[in-house]
């Protein structure tokens, strides 16, 4: 919080040591609880909302607000080439069920953001520029969603390619969303679905499926270098 704990002592060693430990305990447990269930709990917009109003109290305000601004800017500017929105990882919002083709549908567009000049898609944000979080894919916590989705680039994509892409959630207000950036791959990159291996890349603001002449095309003039 910024504050000197030097400061606040009593003078006695013992005391002091007792209360630091009592209170980092309170600390650990609240920040344990916060992330098991912060998609269900108001107290993270609760505590947003404090430190904006007294950032002079909080010195690592700047470092919860930038993120989360950030976030917001990029989804008020709107979907382009370069900048995609999924509104789930893997919920189909028509059944509410989990959904492979809406996993797959995420992937694709890593792969051809890979195959083109890379991109970032916001997951948690719908297709009207909506930040609906992350909510819906009901992960039991972040670090659940993470690992997911990590098995899934290893599964379809391939380990190698992760040099190639980062990703991380970042809390706005009560909710999360899943930021994830991928550069241009020097390799070609292709999205394996258990049956096929399809090679994608970026259309405009849409994903488009190469095959036959038009792949060979493609792969000469991108991966020449190569």
């Amino acid at each position: 919080l910024g504050f000197s704990l030097r400061k606040l002592g009593s003078g006695d060693t013992m005391k002091d040591l007792i209360i630091y430990a009592i209170g980092a305990f309170a600390v650990s447990l609240g920040g344990n609880i916060y992330m098991k269930y912060s998609r269900k709990n108001i107290l993270s917009s609760i505590i947003v909302k404090f430190m904006e109003k007294n950032p002079k109290l909080f010195k690592s305000k700047k470092y919860l607000e930038n993120p989360s601004e950030e976030i917001k800017n990029m989804v008020q500017k709107g979907e382009n080439p370069r900048l995609e929105f999924k509104s789930t990882l893997r919920t189909n919002l028509h059944t509410g069920e989990k959904d492979k083709n809406i996993e797959l549908s995420v992937l694709k567009t890593m792969v051809a953001y890979m195959n083109s000049e890379g991109g970032t898609l916001l997951v948690g944000v719908n297709d009207k520029g909506e930040i609906a979080g992350l909510e819906k894919d009901s992960f039991e916590n972040n670090d659940k969603l993470k690992l997911h989705l990590a098995n899934l680039i290893k599964q379809h994509i391939g380990r190698q390619f992760f040099p190639f892409i980062q990703y991380e959630l970042f809390p706005i207000e009560d909710k999360h969303v899943l930021k994830i950036d991928c550069v241009p791959s020097n390799k070609m990159v292709f999205l394996n679905d258990g049956k096929d291996e399809d090679f994608y890349i970026r259309n405009g603001p849409s994903t488009s499926k190469l095959s036959g002449s038009s792949l060979v095309d493609y792969v000469n003039n991108r991966f020449k270098e190569n």
